[in-house]
């Protein structure tokens, strides 16, 4: 980093989540529907993320199911 420019001591920021409560389950999670494949999005309801184009896939396709998690409209 030094010989890049960056002034100071460079230090580590640990991953943004509490991973004691974000991990893999012990034994696979049984869908109710097991023909479905769940898509997510997180982040922001901007027309630039291309979030219309995620609802037309999920409306074309009844095998696909969607969580959102996010927030909207965008910040100004």
């Amino acid at each position: 980093m030094r010989t890049r420019g960056f002034p100071g001591r460079a230090r580590l920021i640990p991953l943004g989540l509490d991973v004691r409560h974000f991990t893999p389950a012990a034994e696979p999670v049984q869908r109710s529907v097991p023909d479905q494949v769940v898509v997510g999005y997180v982040g922001r309801f901007a027309p630039h993320k291309g979030v219309d184009v995620l609802l037309a896939a999920i409306a074309a396709d009844t095998g696909l199911r969607l969580r959102l998690a996010g927030a909207g409209p965008p910040a100004g």
